[in-house]
């Protein structure tokens, strides 16, 4: 742990403030070493070119926008063919041609696995108007909220068909990736689609009724609205709640990653689903919903090894899945007996907390 406090009390410390203001700064610089610093895919393999596809979108609404799936697809190089595939799934707010499922899909494609990033509705090109994408999956009415879920996963069966269908990729080994909603999405996917046999949810959840009551997700639809919403008013969202499929998804494979500090997928409702889903393996990262995107390439790692030791038929217990690790950063004030708040920095360098 690394603190860097106030001075004397009673009296403001212009090199205590300085030294805060350095320290942050040098914290800042540290983050992104993190990545730089972690081990990276060989780059002796050359990738093809990335192609943009459209397709048709499973769930017409009559909008010729929503109707029109946005697909990023790249293809595993020649020589690692025929290749499983997997569908990537971003989190909310990103589409297809964000950067950070850009690096994913490229390192997936290094290790032999080709990946079609998705635009989900009302991301990207598939934005019908100002409101940002949250106000159909969080911010709008419940009825908005259950058309967004089941579209969204009736594209990713879409893409899949698709997928299957590309030269080079093995059909008989498909999977799905998902961070975020689109880790929601990737359970209610593979709960919906026997051919999606593998498959690693990051930062995702179930019990959709009871996150909607009571994470930062209520408080955000709140705020847009003026009132929560009750029990009795989500119960539609069993429609589209990956734990009412979760059955389903037992026969098949998955690696969930989740955080402990999570507000936004709050842990209990990670370990509802986990439980529902027959406890799978399951990683915990001693960080919020966000820090993930400071380091990702561990989890990169993490969903190749776990990906192609399902297609390699091991079972879990004989799969060496690298450890996943974030960054955790507090920013906030530490009050002392006798001295009172002063500002302080903690850089969190070994993890203190492994599970919720």
């Amino acid at each position: 742990m690394m603190d860097c406090k106030g001075g004397p009390p009673g009296r403001p410390s212009i090199i205590s403030l300085s030294v805060l203001t350095c320290l942050c700064r040098l914290t800042l610089l540290l983050i992104p070493l993190c990545g730089v610093l972690a081990p990276r895919p060989a780059q002796t393999q050359i990738l093809p070119p990335a192609q943009e596809i459209t397709l048709p979108s499973a769930a017409r609404t009559g909008n010729p926008i929503l109707d029109r799936i946005w697909v990023r697809y790249f293809s595993a190089p020649t020589g690692l063919q025929p290749a499983p595939g997997v569908i990537l799934i971003p989190p909310v707010g990103s589409d297809e041609r964000d950067d950070l499922m850009r690096r994913f899909a490229e390192y997936l494609a290094r290790q032999g696995i080709a990946c079609a990033i998705i635009c989900l509705p009302y991301h990207g090109n598939r934005r019908t108007g100002r409101e940002l994408p949250s106000a159909h999956f969080a911010a709008g009415t419940v009825a908005d909220a259950e058309r967004a879920y089941s579209q969204s996963t009736g594209d990713v069966s879409a893409v899949t068909t698709w997928l299957a269908a590309q030269p080079g990729v093995d059909s008989s080994r498909l999977g799905v990736v998902g961070v975020s909603l689109g880790a929601i999405v990737a359970h209610l996917a593979m709960g919906q689609d026997a051919r999606l046999r593998a498959g690693v949810a990051a930062l995702g959840g179930g019990d959709l009724p009871d996150l909607y009551h009571h994470s930062l997700v209520a408080l955000y639809h709140e705020l847009h609205h003026r009132q929560r919403l009750t029990a009795d008013a989500l119960a539609p969202m069993r429609a589209v709640d990956p734990l009412t499929y979760a059955d389903r998804n037992r026969p098949r494979r998955v690696l969930m990653i989740q955080a402990a500090r999570d507000l936004l997928i709050p842990p209990h409702n990670a370990v509802a689903l986990w439980r529902a889903l027959g406890e799978p393996p399951i990683q915990w990262l001693d960080a919020d919903h966000f820090a993930l995107t400071l380091n990702p390439v561990p989890a990169f790692r993490a969903t190749a090894a776990y990906l192609w030791g399902v297609w390699n038929g091991l079972p879990d217990s004989a799969i060496r899945i690298p450890r996943v690790a974030a960054p955790t950063l507090k920013v906030g004030l530490i009050d002392q007996s006798g001295v009172g708040p002063s500002p302080a920095v903690q850089w969190q360098f070994l993890t203190l907390l492994s599970r919720p």
